[in-house]
């Protein structure tokens, strides 16, 4: 078998009956015989093999030969499609033809039925292309016809005409004109003398039939649809219109033959869309009908809740209690560690989970949603290891879950994970549901962790170790094999920040080559030297992390490098959300990574505080002097760096630089006692 463009004809035939695919396959010379068990590996095939004919049992594993035969027509509309079925009743062909089959083979017997299979895939393959047309009928009402004009008129008329003798037994032909040859296959030498009832088959009603043979019988008109074969095996709709001819008696039957297969199948398709359509209608109502109800209880739950504790475990109940899910769980996301601890669930018992030993990993469904802030699904457990949603002691009946981050702006707060029983339960509608309920639940969660922050009196502290970051101290550290510390920093007269670090371990002059160097130091000066060190004073030619850190409103509390090691501590105030913090520095500082997170007492008032109540009496003058003179330890005794030489890294002569550090140290033991009076007051 051989196609137009002289390629081998490539069938698919999709039967579950091993025996029937064996005998089906040996059947069609040297053509291409694919073979599938199921509707949907079927479909696989269609898309990726050159398939000329499908042929196909309607009774399939996973679906009907019907829906396989709608999935093809809607891909590849002129493709031949033949049902070669067991059990061959009239429903079924009905439905068939109204599908759009192209053509309905009866298997029993097997032999039998393969064979009348390969004569009909043959004739349809060697038909392609078909391109009959239809052909006028002559005539006019107004004129007197001839009597071989009617008879030609009838001949070439576009639908089947016949006569049938009704004077004789069993009412044999007498005439068919050619529509009704083409129409159904047989000449007219075949079927003149014969019964009409050669058309019928297998799936031809007999109730029809029964009410075509009442109306011979009473000698009066009859119309009828039903399915007729063609003398290839083929169905075809067939309208029947009868009228009796009468002369002193009942003398013939004339019988048109429509083929009206198009409009069966038009009004099959126009009847399964309304189904669908009203389906559709209710399960939409349902749904709303559901999400509804479930918006309401998780709304009425963020709003009613005393804590945080009481929100979550609510929610966990309500959503795993709400058709179509099973269980619910929500965990706390530690952007430490950056792992996800079970907080609450459905059965108000965190330590189900824990002891289930979930995993979190980047490669999980659970890391996956975290890391991209989006819903992430499982449909089919049979597709996780070992056939379970987690793997491990996993409950089996759970068979599909979706994982939602619960994040407000930047900020992950954690994770609520959702399960059911049924596979692919997490179809589009329930995704927009579960992701609005995520979104609601982490502005609930935001809004109550700022308020506590607002009443509570502790501070964040964030630990950073920093590694291969382009920080100057930590290169200073490794390419000087050193100890370098941040000491603090100050506002030159033309307002350039000035920074101090104390380095042990370094020679001062390869130190000030070294920093120099740098791409974003702009200037480097030894201030003091001591026995094991020196005190550099820093200018930058971008922004330094300290200056970052406090536009954020963060502290920098320390900064220290050594060759193998880096460590940055900052503080953040209670009126901030340290977990976003903390992710804005490790975005913004490449190598830095968040080692540890502390919560401590604040004090009445911080040491931020005073410094900022202390800096605001200072001058820019008096707080370079003041600084310089600590970062110098001008304040030890015997002193490592003199007056005039602290008055020169400032530009201004001794006097000038004496009057200034005396102003700051007068404010600042004044500011020093006002604090204590209050305290005592």
């Amino acid at each position: 078998m051989v196609s137009p463009d002289g390629r081998t004809d490539h069938l698919l035939y999709v039967d579950p009956d091993d025996a029937a695919v064996e005998a089906v396959s040996t059947a069609f010379g040297d053509a291409v015989v694919e073979t599938a068990r199921t509707a949907e590996s079927a479909r696989e095939l269609v898309l990726r093999k050159p398939i000329d004919c499908v042929i196909c049992e309607h009774d399939l594993p996973d679906d009907g030969g019907l829906e396989l035969l709608s999935s093809v027509r809607e891909g590849f509309p002129t493709m031949p499609v033949i049902l070669f079925v067991e059990d061959g009743d009239e429903t079924l062909a009905s439905a068939a033809l109204s599908a759009g089959v192209t053509e309905y083979v009866i298997k029993p017997p097997l032999a039998a039925g393969v064979e009348r299979l390969a004569e009909t895939v043959t004739e349809l393959l060697e038909r392609r292309p078909d391109n009959r047309g239809t052909i006028d009928v002559p005539g006019s009402a107004d004129e007197e016809v001839p009597m071989a004009l009617k008879e030609r008129a009838m001949d070439e008329a576009p639908v089947g005409i016949t006569i049938a003798d009704a004077q004789r037994e069993d009412e044999p032909l007498i005439y068919v004109n050619e529509a009704f040859e083409r129409l159904t296959g047989y000449d007219r030498a075949t079927v003149l003398g014969k019964n009409c009832r050669f058309l019928q088959g297998p799936a031809t009603a007999s109730e029809p039939v029964d009410r075509l043979r009442d109306a011979i019988d009473a000698g009066v008109p009859a119309s009828e649809e039903l399915i007729n074969y063609r003398k290839d095996g083929r169905m075809f709709w067939n309208r029947v219109d009868l009228a009796p001819i009468y002369g002193d008696e009942l003398a013939y039957f004339v019988g048109f033959q429509t083929d009206i297969t198009d409009r069966k199948r038009a009004q099959f398709a126009a009847r399964q869309r309304a189904e669908s359509l009203d389906n559709e209608r209710q399960t939409l109502e349902r749904l709303l009908d559901r999400i509804d109800g479930l918006v309401l209880d998780v709304t009425q739950t963020l709003v009613e809740a005393s804590c945080r504790e009481e929100m979550i475990g609510d929610i966990c109940e309500r959503i795993g209690d709400a058709e179509p899910y099973d269980f619910a769980w929500i965990g706390d996301y530690d952007v430490v560690n950056d792992q996800v601890h079970p907080a609450a669930d459905t059965s108000q018992n965190a330590q189900f989970v824990d002891e289930l030993d979930v995993e979190f990993g980047p490669e999980t469904v659970i890391g996956t949603a975290i890391d991209d802030r989006e819903l992430a699904v499982v449909q089919d457990s049979a597709n996780s290891p070992g056939g379970r949603l987690h793997g491990g002691d996993w409950p089996d009946r759970f068979q599909s879950m979706a994982a939602v981050p619960l994040a407000y702006r930047d900020t992950v707060h954690g994770v609520l994970c959702v399960y059911a029983a049924e596979r692919g339960v997490f179809a589009e509608h329930e995704r927009a549901i579960l992701t609005a309920l995520g979104r609601a639940i982490a502005t609930a969660i935001n809004a109550r962790e700022s308020e506590e922050r607002l009443t509570t009196d502790t501070v964040a502290e964030l630990e950073f170790g920093v590694l291969g970051s382009d920080l100057f101290v930590v290169s200073l550290a490794d390419d000087l094999d050193c100890h370098v510390e941040y000491v603090g920093s100050v506002r030159a007269a033309d307002g350039q920040l000035v920074t101090f670090v104390d380095v042990t371990g370094a020679d001062p002059q390869r130190l000030e080559a070294t920093a120099t160097a740098l791409p974003q130091i702009a200037a480097a000066n030894i201030t003091t030297i001591t026995d094991d060190g020196c005190l550099a004073e820093i200018k930058f030619g971008e922004p330094f992390v300290v200056e970052v850190l406090a536009e954020w409103g963060v502290e920098t509390r320390s900064i220290v490098a050594d060759p193998s090691r880096a460590r940055l501590t900052a503080s953040v105030s209670q009126t901030d959300d340290a977990r976003e913090v903390a992710d804005r520095i490790t975005e913004r500082f490449p190598g830095v990574d968040l080692l540890a997170y502390r919560e401590r007492d604040r004090p009445a008032e911080t040491q931020r505080e005073f410094a900022a109540r202390l800096e605001g009496r200072l001058t820019d003058r008096q707080q370079s002097a003041l600084r310089r003179a600590y970062a110098s330890d001008y304040f030890e005794w015997p002193r490592p760096i003199s007056g005039d030489e602290l008055a020169e890294s400032m530009d201004i002569t001794r006097s000038t630089f004496h009057q200034h550090l005396r102003a700051a140290e007068r404010k600042l033991v004044a500011a020093f006692y006002e604090e204590r009076d209050e305290l005592s007051g």
